[in-house]
Protein backbone atom coordinates (compact mmCIF):
# COMPACT_ATOMS: atom_id res chain seq x y z
CA UNK A 1 0.00 0.00 0.00
CA UNK A 2 1.66 3.20 -1.22
CA UNK A 3 2.27 6.74 -0.04
CA UNK A 4 -0.89 8.30 1.44
CA UNK A 5 -3.05 5.80 -0.42
CA UNK A 6 -5.95 6.26 2.02
CA UNK A 7 -4.79 9.37 3.85
CA UNK A 8 -7.57 11.69 5.08
CA UNK A 9 -10.34 9.21 4.33
CA UNK A 10 -12.32 10.58 7.26
CA UNK A 11 -15.28 8.27 6.73
CA UNK A 12 -13.18 5.12 6.91
CA UNK A 13 -14.06 3.07 10.01
CA UNK A 14 -12.71 -0.41 9.32
CA UNK A 15 -9.69 -1.93 7.56
CA UNK A 16 -9.37 -5.67 6.91
CA UNK A 17 -5.96 -6.81 5.65
CA UNK A 18 -5.93 -9.96 3.54
CA UNK A 19 -3.69 -13.01 3.57
CA UNK A 20 -1.42 -11.65 0.82
CA UNK A 21 -0.84 -8.20 2.32
CA UNK A 22 2.92 -7.58 2.54
CA UNK A 23 3.77 -3.92 3.27
CA UNK A 24 2.64 -0.30 3.31
CA UNK A 25 4.09 3.18 3.60
CA UNK A 26 3.91 4.59 7.12
CA UNK A 27 1.45 7.34 6.13
CA UNK A 28 -0.91 5.21 4.06
CA UNK A 29 -3.77 5.76 6.55
CA UNK A 30 -2.70 9.10 8.02
CA UNK A 31 -5.55 11.31 9.30
CA UNK A 32 -8.17 8.58 9.03
CA UNK A 33 -9.68 10.03 12.18
CA UNK A 34 -12.68 7.69 12.45
CA UNK A 35 -10.82 4.42 11.92
CA UNK A 36 -11.82 2.12 14.78
CA UNK A 37 -11.35 -1.47 13.63
CA UNK A 38 -8.20 -3.17 12.25
CA UNK A 39 -8.16 -6.88 11.39
CA UNK A 40 -5.83 -9.23 9.48
CA UNK A 41 -6.50 -12.57 7.86
CA UNK A 42 -5.24 -15.41 10.10
CA UNK A 43 -3.51 -16.80 6.99
CA UNK A 44 -1.22 -13.77 6.68
CA UNK A 45 2.37 -14.86 7.36
CA UNK A 46 3.79 -11.37 8.00
CA UNK A 47 1.22 -9.58 10.16
CA UNK A 48 -1.38 -10.13 12.83
CA UNK A 49 -3.92 -7.87 14.50
CA UNK A 50 -4.70 -7.55 18.18
CA UNK A 51 -6.39 -4.79 20.15
CA UNK A 52 -7.15 -2.96 16.89
CA UNK A 53 -3.43 -2.76 16.13
CA UNK A 54 -1.63 -4.02 13.02
CA UNK A 55 1.58 -5.75 14.13
CA UNK A 56 4.48 -7.00 12.05
CA UNK A 57 5.47 -10.47 13.24
CA UNK A 58 9.20 -10.64 12.60
CA UNK A 59 10.15 -7.61 14.75
CA UNK A 60 7.01 -7.06 16.89
CA UNK A 61 6.47 -3.59 15.43
CA UNK A 62 3.06 -1.93 15.64
CA UNK A 63 2.71 -0.39 12.19
CA UNK A 64 -0.87 0.93 12.34
CA UNK A 65 -3.16 1.91 15.18
CA UNK A 66 -6.36 3.87 15.69
CA UNK A 67 -8.21 5.73 18.44
CA UNK A 68 -9.65 2.49 19.87
CA UNK A 69 -6.29 0.66 19.95
CA UNK A 70 -5.00 -1.16 23.01
CA UNK A 71 -1.33 -1.95 22.53
CA UNK A 72 -0.77 -5.62 23.38
CA UNK A 73 2.05 -6.94 25.52
CA UNK A 74 4.98 -8.10 23.40
CA UNK A 75 5.03 -5.11 21.06
CA UNK A 76 8.61 -3.81 21.06
CA UNK A 77 8.41 -0.87 18.70
CA UNK A 78 5.77 1.69 17.73
CA UNK A 79 6.42 2.20 14.02
CA UNK A 80 6.88 5.45 12.14
CA UNK A 81 3.57 7.30 11.80
CA UNK A 82 1.63 4.41 13.37
CA UNK A 83 -0.99 6.67 15.00
CA UNK A 84 -0.34 9.88 13.01
CA UNK A 85 -3.39 12.11 12.71
CA UNK A 86 -5.61 10.10 15.08
CA UNK A 87 -7.15 13.22 16.60
CA UNK A 88 -9.66 11.19 18.64
CA UNK A 89 -6.84 9.43 20.48
CA UNK A 90 -6.53 11.21 23.85
CA UNK A 91 -4.65 8.61 25.89
CA UNK A 92 -2.76 5.39 25.34
CA UNK A 93 -1.25 2.73 27.61
CA UNK A 94 2.11 1.20 26.73
CA UNK A 95 3.21 -2.29 27.74
CA UNK A 96 6.64 -2.63 29.36
CA UNK A 97 7.89 -4.39 26.24
CA UNK A 98 8.00 -1.17 24.15
CA UNK A 99 11.60 0.07 23.72
CA UNK A 100 11.31 2.40 20.69
CA UNK A 101 8.73 4.95 19.59
CA UNK A 102 9.27 5.74 15.91
CA UNK A 103 9.31 8.91 13.84
CA UNK A 104 6.01 10.79 13.89
CA UNK A 105 4.34 7.86 15.65
CA UNK A 106 1.79 10.01 17.51
CA UNK A 107 2.06 13.37 15.71
CA UNK A 108 -1.16 15.33 15.26
CA UNK A 109 -3.07 13.11 17.68
CA UNK A 110 -5.34 14.29 20.50
CA UNK A 111 -3.03 12.97 23.23
CA UNK A 112 -3.48 14.89 26.48
CA UNK A 113 -1.70 12.58 28.89
CA UNK A 114 1.14 10.15 28.52
CA UNK A 115 2.89 7.61 30.71
CA UNK A 116 5.84 6.17 28.88
CA UNK A 117 6.96 2.57 29.56
CA UNK A 118 9.87 1.89 31.88
CA UNK A 119 11.74 -0.05 29.19
CA UNK A 120 11.71 2.79 26.64
CA UNK A 121 15.12 3.58 25.10
CA UNK A 122 14.46 5.85 22.11
CA UNK A 123 11.90 8.43 20.96
CA UNK A 124 11.98 9.27 17.23
CA UNK A 125 11.88 12.68 15.61
CA UNK A 126 8.53 14.49 15.78
CA UNK A 127 7.04 11.47 17.59
CA UNK A 128 4.61 13.66 19.58
CA UNK A 129 4.54 16.74 17.35
CA UNK A 130 1.48 18.99 17.76
CA UNK A 131 -0.28 17.02 20.47
CA UNK A 132 -2.14 18.43 23.47
CA UNK A 133 0.35 17.07 26.02
CA UNK A 134 0.77 19.14 29.17
CA UNK A 135 2.87 16.68 31.16
CA UNK A 136 5.18 13.83 30.31
CA UNK A 137 7.35 11.67 32.54
CA UNK A 138 10.49 10.55 30.73
CA UNK A 139 11.58 7.22 32.24
CA UNK A 140 14.96 6.25 33.64
CA UNK A 141 16.67 4.20 30.95
CA UNK A 142 15.72 6.52 28.08
CA UNK A 143 18.90 7.25 26.10
CA UNK A 144 17.82 9.13 22.96
CA UNK A 145 15.30 11.83 22.01
CA UNK A 146 15.38 12.87 18.35
CA UNK A 147 14.74 16.27 16.77
CA UNK A 148 11.37 17.86 17.45
CA UNK A 149 10.06 14.84 19.35
CA UNK A 150 7.86 17.02 21.60
CA UNK A 151 7.56 20.09 19.38
CA UNK A 152 4.45 22.29 19.44
CA UNK A 153 2.73 20.84 22.49
CA UNK A 154 1.31 22.35 25.70
CA UNK A 155 4.08 21.05 27.95
CA UNK A 156 4.66 23.12 31.08
CA UNK A 157 7.58 21.24 32.60
CA UNK A 158 10.19 18.72 31.48
CA UNK A 159 12.49 16.51 33.54
CA UNK A 160 15.18 14.61 31.64
CA UNK A 161 16.55 11.35 33.10
CA UNK A 162 20.18 10.79 34.07
CA UNK A 163 20.42 8.07 31.41
CA UNK A 164 19.79 10.44 28.48
CA UNK A 165 22.79 10.46 26.14
CA UNK A 166 21.60 11.97 22.88
CA UNK A 167 19.26 14.86 22.11
CA UNK A 168 19.15 17.08 19.05
CA UNK A 169 20.13 14.22 16.75
CA UNK A 170 20.38 15.60 13.18
CA UNK A 171 17.00 15.87 11.49
CA UNK A 172 16.80 13.55 8.45
CA UNK A 173 15.45 16.20 6.09
CA UNK A 174 17.80 19.10 6.84
CA UNK A 175 20.67 17.25 8.53
CA UNK A 176 21.02 19.70 11.41
CA UNK A 177 20.52 19.36 15.16
CA UNK A 178 17.06 20.54 16.25
CA UNK A 179 15.80 21.09 19.79
CA UNK A 180 13.33 18.25 20.55
CA UNK A 181 11.19 20.63 22.66
CA UNK A 182 10.95 23.62 20.32
CA UNK A 183 7.67 25.47 19.88
CA UNK A 184 6.47 25.13 23.49
CA UNK A 185 5.48 28.61 24.73
CA UNK A 186 3.94 27.24 27.95
CA UNK A 187 7.15 25.52 29.04
CA UNK A 188 8.60 27.18 32.16
CA UNK A 189 10.56 24.45 33.93
CA UNK A 190 13.37 22.29 32.52
CA UNK A 191 15.51 20.00 34.64
CA UNK A 192 18.07 17.24 34.12
CA UNK A 193 18.35 14.57 36.80
CA UNK A 194 21.62 14.45 38.72
CA UNK A 195 24.17 11.98 37.45
CA UNK A 196 23.74 12.70 33.75
CA UNK A 197 27.19 12.76 32.16
CA UNK A 198 26.15 14.45 28.89
CA UNK A 199 23.69 17.17 29.93
CA UNK A 200 23.03 19.36 32.93
CA UNK A 201 20.43 21.97 33.79
CA UNK A 202 20.79 25.43 35.21
CA UNK A 203 18.52 28.46 35.04
CA UNK A 204 15.82 26.42 33.27
CA UNK A 205 18.24 25.64 30.45
CA UNK A 206 19.57 22.28 29.27
CA UNK A 207 23.29 22.54 28.58
CA UNK A 208 25.51 20.02 26.82
CA UNK A 209 28.50 19.60 29.08
CA UNK A 210 31.16 18.83 26.44
CA UNK A 211 30.92 22.20 24.65
CA UNK A 212 28.76 24.38 26.94
CA UNK A 213 26.00 24.51 24.34
CA UNK A 214 22.53 25.53 25.44
CA UNK A 215 20.42 22.84 23.78
CA UNK A 216 16.96 23.61 25.21
CA UNK A 217 15.58 26.85 26.63
CA UNK A 218 12.19 28.19 27.64
CA UNK A 219 10.41 31.42 28.51
CA UNK A 220 11.73 31.25 32.09
CA UNK A 221 15.37 30.63 31.13
CA UNK A 222 18.28 32.56 32.61
CA UNK A 223 21.36 31.73 30.57
CA UNK A 224 24.41 30.84 32.72
CA UNK A 225 27.53 32.96 32.23
CA UNK A 226 29.64 30.07 30.94
CA UNK A 227 27.40 29.19 27.95
CA UNK A 228 29.39 29.55 24.72
CA UNK A 229 26.83 28.41 22.15
CA UNK A 230 23.06 28.54 21.74
CA UNK A 231 21.87 25.56 19.72
CA UNK A 232 19.54 25.35 16.74
CA UNK A 233 15.90 26.05 17.63
CA UNK A 234 16.89 26.42 21.31
CA UNK A 235 14.28 29.14 21.96
CA UNK A 236 12.11 28.56 18.88
CA UNK A 237 8.59 29.88 19.67
CA UNK A 238 9.38 29.79 23.39
CA UNK A 239 7.18 32.73 24.39
CA UNK A 240 10.15 34.90 25.37
CA UNK A 241 9.58 38.47 26.48
CA UNK A 242 13.12 39.20 27.70
CA UNK A 243 16.49 37.47 27.80
CA UNK A 244 20.06 38.38 28.71
CA UNK A 245 22.87 36.95 26.61
CA UNK A 246 26.11 36.51 28.55
CA UNK A 247 29.48 37.92 27.55
CA UNK A 248 31.50 34.95 26.32
CA UNK A 249 28.73 33.69 24.03
CA UNK A 250 30.36 32.87 20.70
CA UNK A 251 27.59 31.55 18.42
CA UNK A 252 23.81 31.45 18.04
CA UNK A 253 22.36 28.54 16.05
CA UNK A 254 19.80 28.33 13.30
CA UNK A 255 16.32 29.69 14.09
CA UNK A 256 17.33 29.94 17.75
CA UNK A 257 14.89 32.79 18.53
CA UNK A 258 12.37 32.29 15.73
CA UNK A 259 8.76 33.35 16.45
CA UNK A 260 9.22 35.12 19.77
CA UNK A 261 6.90 38.00 19.04
CA UNK A 262 6.97 39.30 22.62
CA UNK A 263 10.74 39.79 22.60
CA UNK A 264 11.15 43.54 22.15
CA UNK A 265 14.82 44.04 23.00
CA UNK A 266 17.98 41.93 22.89
CA UNK A 267 21.58 43.07 23.47
CA UNK A 268 24.22 41.05 21.65
CA UNK A 269 27.51 40.49 23.52
CA UNK A 270 30.85 41.70 22.13
CA UNK A 271 32.12 38.09 22.11
CA UNK A 272 29.51 36.93 19.57
CA UNK A 273 31.05 35.71 16.30
CA UNK A 274 28.20 34.10 14.35
CA UNK A 275 24.41 33.97 14.13
CA UNK A 276 22.66 31.19 12.20
CA UNK A 277 19.97 31.84 9.63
Amino acid sequence: IGYRAFSECVGLERVDFGARFESMDYDAFELCVNLESITVSPENERYFAKGNCLIRKWDNTLVLGCYTSEIPSGVERIGDGAFAGQTRLESIAFPKSVTVIGKGAFMYTGLKELKLPSGLKEIGEYAFLSTALEEVELPYGLTKIDSGAFANTRLKSVSLPSTLENMNAPNEAVEIEINPFHGNPFLTSIKVDEGNKVYKSEGNCVIRIADNMLAVGCRASEIPSYVERIGNYAFYEAGLTSLTLPEGLVSIGRSAFYRNGGLTELSLPQSLESIGY
